[in-house]
């Protein structure tokens, strides 16, 4: 598991509960504990190396009182010559960004994926409303020759109008 994705899934507090349950020999710290993996594989493992240095550099952005004022203090690192602060300021600014980017993608997901039942069961009747009223309009607009698909698309409309009224009861 990438380091930055662990923190942005656990959060900071737990990426450093997983670094101190690390030994100073260990290469990964495995999570299949924390989120039910079963898979005996890497992607449930992180580099500690890579961890340390993601919460270390999320730790300097927090001390420099967010990102844009790290922005601001590398800036002046960089005009004044302190070129080793300036390149640790911006190692922290590119992890604190890559571990906000997984935020972003796990909250997109969650708006999918976590609808609320009744949200998703409002949108279904909506659809379903939709269906009925588009059979009934191909229902009138078929000439007589095509008795027995008006007569499909008038039963289904009953029927769609038969489960909607069995669903909101």
């Amino acid at each position: 598991m990438n380091a930055h994705k662990f923190v942005a899934d656990f959060g900071i507090e737990k990426a450093k509960e997983a670094l101190s349950l690390c030994c100073w020999l260990e290469k990964s710290f495995c999570t299949r504990f924390w989120c039910g993996c079963i898979k005996n594989n890497h992607d449930c493992c992180v580099d500690v190396e890579k961890l340390k240095q993601v919460v270390e550099s999320l730790d300097t952005i927090d001390r420099l009182f967010g990102p844009d004022q790290a922005k601001h203090t590398m800036k002046i690192a960089k005009e004044i010559g302190y070129s080793s602060d300036y390149e640790q300021i911006k190692q922290a600014i590119a992890d604190y960004e890559a571990v906000e980017s997984y935020k972003q993608v796990n909250c997109e997901v969650l708006d999918i994926v976590d609808a609320s039942p009744q949200k998703r069961i409002d949108e279904l009747c909506v659809g379903i409303r939709k269906l009925i009223e588009e059979y009934k309009s191909e229902e009138k607009e078929l000439e007589l020759k095509e008795w027995e698909q008006s007569t499909i698309y008038g039963r289904i409309a009953i029927e769609l109008e038969e489960a909607l009224k069995g669903g909101e009861d």
